[in-house]
């Protein structure tokens, strides 16, 4: 095998590649990274260089294969972080090359629980966190009343248990605000998803799961797999700027969990939250991309994980400032020698007089697009395909039409007919009265003359006028301006000039 019979990797415009399946193989022949994965006829092998890659994110979504101690060398000259997660969402690996090594900062993160820095970080962190919650808790019609006074609570109470039990009413009030946001079905599978589907319900299991990684329907499925990869990223922002992922300030130390990852990780929630409810708005699922096990825990499929995992470099870029201020803050800790902290994230240091960069387009070309109808492959900016977009538009129109008449009637039967009274009446009285006024001005100093005149003289004349110019000659209306070449009506005389000239000129 020759890395020249393998085929090159696509482009990649988020600097990430997903691999998963089964008998996943990741390793190094002939200076390329080999790696192959897939299943049955979808198998795939795809090689990288050092020199032409623009790999920065390796997100392995499987349990089966193996990686190479070469590959994992190969990754790591080329800085190419490595993450797995696990089918429930789970992560199990966050790998980046060697950042800072600071010793003196992580004697201060272990103090962190029992001094006033501990608390700085935390109401740091909440702060953030609860501004989030609140501003998504309202525009989703929410109060975000208890949110905010939680938030005000934070700066006022001293011990972290306090903090906890703040964080925890604030996330009571935030997630009853999420209880009926929708998943969208294409209309096809409208009838063959679990009606526990179609919506939110509860942040945390189902009757038949175990735990908040147990989802029991799409929207908290998807939830927890974005926040495993915005765990997977503060582990490696933890890693490069030197801090203990594991050593927790909010979160207690348990075996096998990167506490301080997940104190990090709080303020960043509300983007993934707010990210998660605008793609609901704008999408709509198959069934098809979704799974449940035996024990009714939803599951996603690969058409989806791949799409979510290219959100990676997002909540690297969120975390990142998080995880250099907060380094900042824990290296001001009195009676602890840190040297000055490097910004290897944001670039902070290094951008000091230098022009603010220009934001980059926001771009997610691996969403899945398909008809919302019947769920075949569309481009990426339809919703419907060629075959069912007439009897979408057919039924849309009459949908908007029928709504509308049912909300005129309404108005009507509750005295508040918008076409009559009010603003309307206002307006058109303002406007008669002007019109009358100039009416009597124009009687005054002008002598009258038949209608026969009009209807002789200048009528016939006006046939191949348009209306448009009519109507800017006149400053009447289009439809006036019909009814008068149709002779249903006649014009006042101080028209008939102007209408005069119309008939000569053409």
């Amino acid at each position: 095998m020759h890395p020249q019979d393998i085929s090159q990797a696509p482009p990649l415009p988020n600097g990430t590649y997903v691999v998963e399946g089964w008998g996943i193989r990741i390793h190094v022949y002939k200076r390329h990274l080999i790696v192959e994965d897939g299943t049955g006829p979808d198998r795939r092998v795809h090689r990288f260089h050092k020199a032409t890659t623009d790999l920065k994110r390796l997100v392995i979504l499987g349990v089966s294969g193996y990686v190479s101690l070469e590959a994992v060398r190969w990754l790591a000259d080329a800085g190419v972080a490595l993450t797995q997660i696990d089918s429930d969402q789970r992560l199990l690996l966050a790998s980046q090359p060697m950042g800072s090594d600071r010793a003196g900062l992580r004697r201060a993160q272990a103090w962190a629980m029992t001094n006033e820095t501990g608390l700085r970080v935390t109401r740091y962190l909440l702060d953030r966190k609860l501004e989030g919650q609140a501003h998504i808790a309202a525009q989703l019609g929410g109060s975000r009343t208890e949110i905010d006074e939680a938030n005000r609570q934070v700066e006022k109470v001293d011990s972290l248990d306090e903090l906890m039990w703040l964080e925890a009413q604030a996330a009571n009030h935030y997630w009853y605000a999420w209880a009926d946001v929708e998943c969208r079905f294409v209309t096809r599978d409208q009838t063959s998803v679990p009606d526990h589907w179609r919506r939110f319900g509860k942040r945390g299991s189902g009757f038949n799961s175990s735990g908040p990684r147990g989802a029991a329907n799409p929207i908290n499925a998807i939830l927890n797999y974005l926040y495993a990869l915005l765990e997977a990223e503060t582990v490696i922002a933890c890693q490069v700027v030197g801090l203990d992922p594991g050593m927790g300030v909010l979160h207690a130390d348990q075996r096998g969990r990167d506490s301080f990852a997940l104190d990090l990780m709080e303020p960043v929630r509300p983007l993934v939250d707010q990210w998660v409810l605008r793609r609901l708005s704008q999408h709509r699922f198959k069934a098809s991309d979704f799974a449940d096990t035996r024990r009714g825990i939803c599951r996603l499929k690969p058409a989806i994980t791949h799409w979510l995992a290219d959100t990676t470099r997002e909540w690297a870029d969120a975390v990142g400032p998080h995880a250099e201020h907060v380094a900042k803050m824990l290296a001001s800790t009195p009676g602890v020698r840190v040297d000055r902290i490097p910004t290897p994230l944001t670039g902070e240091n290094r951008s000091l007089g230098r022009p603010p960069k220009r934001p980059k387009p926001t771009v997610d070309p691996t969403r899945p697009s398909h008809c919302h109808t019947c769920g075949g492959p569309v481009d990426q900016n339809r919703t419907q395909c060629d075959a069912c977009l007439p009897t979408f538009q057919a039924s849309h129109l009459e949908e908007m039409i029928s709504g509308a008449h049912q909300r005129l009637q309404q108005l009507r039967s509750d005295g508040l007919d918008p076409a009559h009274g009010g603003t309307a009446a206002a307006q058109r009285g303002q406007a008669n009265r002007i019109h009358q006024l100039v009416v009597h001005q124009w009687n005054q100093e002008n002598e009258s003359r038949p209608s026969s005149y009009f209807t002789e003289k200048i009528l016939p004349r006006l046939q191949t006028v348009s209306l448009s110019v009519m109507a800017e000659a006149t400053g009447l209306s289009k439809g006036y301006c019909s009814f008068i070449k149709r002779g249903i009506k006649t014009p006042h005389e101080r028209h008939w000039p102007a209408l005069r000239i119309l008939g000569e000129a053409t």
